[in-house]
């Protein structure tokens, strides 16, 4: 696997991503936009094989022409480490710094280190190994890496792995909800294996009205691997609910669907600082101000 990183503006750097994401150029499995600072933005994209210097040369003219030459501050390629099985692959699955397990792939508990979780999902969604939860862990894994991380709202839980993950990477308080009392069951029985009961509130909510909630608000993070539909509904409560400087994570969305998430936040005043792909799916990081 190989890792291709473009610095350019914000404008290129979203044609880029999308088009990288599509699977066909480059042949890239999964590609993303990040703010950087001072107006400069950073496309990552991983490939299956590593493309030759013309090649990648090849494409930026293709896409860009002569903008390619003035657009593009820096390419760099370097090789990434991936499992025997593939950077995919779902025994077990990784996002980030992280390991997810399945009951049926879990080693003896003794073995588990701080970024390894046990999940078990029964009816409720999901273990880990799909996109949209993969893309949400990967960016909670992301800015941990540059601020600690104070008060979290998981949004949606499932199983509650975003909750989990965020615990373990030492949030001061967590909350997570769900409207379905599976995934209630699921969230609270995980925590419990996990060892990380005590640091949880989980609790059967619909949106952010439940006074459980709101009593912690407003937070620093707020993680929602929910719908679409769900997601513009619910964005006036979450806007409300997140503090002034705190990021939301937004999930469970198909590429096609990023504009009519990205407008119904950045009409509350949130600006898109990260937007990652995996092949149909996306992940929208968002701030306020």
């Amino acid at each position: 696997m190989f890792l291709v990183t473009i610095d350019t503006t914000e404008t290129v750097a979203m044609r880029l991503a999308d088009d990288l994401a599509d699977g066909e150029a480059l042949g890239c499995e999964a590609a993303g936009a990040f703010d950087i600072g001072g107006g400069r933005w950073r496309v990552e994209a991983y490939c299956r094989e590593r493309p030759t210097d013309a090649e990648l040369a090849g494409y930026l003219t293709a896409m860009l022409g002569f903008e390619a030459g003035t657009a593009i501050e820096r390419v760099l390629l370097r090789p990434v480490a991936e499992d025997a099985d593939g950077a995919a692959a779902l025994a077990p699955v990784r996002a980030g710094r992280f390991r997810l397990y399945g009951e049926h792939n879990t080693p003896d508990p003794a073995g588990l280190g701080r970024f390894d979780l046990a999940i078990a999902a029964e009816t409720a969604f999901g273990t880990g190994d799909h996109a949209s939860t993969l893309l949400a862990l990967a960016a909670l894994d992301r800015i941990s890496r540059r601020r600690r991380l104070g008060r979290v709202l998981d949004l949606g839980c499932g199983t509650g792995v975003l909750a989990l993950a965020a615990a373990r990477l030492g949030a001061r308080r967590v909350v997570a909800s769900d409207i379905d009392p599976v995934a209630v069951r699921m969230s609270r029985y995980n925590a419990r294996v996990a060892g990380l009961a005590p640091r949880l509130t989980i609790l059967e909510a619909d949106g952010t009205r439940a006074a459980a909630i709101r009593a912690v608000a407003p937070y620093d993070l707020i993680l929602a691997n929910i719908l679409p539909d769900p997601l513009v509904a619910l964005a006036p409560g979450i806007v409300a609910s997140l503090g002034r400087g705190g990021l939301l994570v937004l999930a469970g969305l198909r590429s096609g669907e990023q504009p009519r998430l990205e407008a119904a936040y950045r009409t509350r005043g949130l600006r898109l600082v990260a937007r990652e792909t995996i092949k149909e799916w996306a992940g929208l990081v968002l701030a306020r101000a």
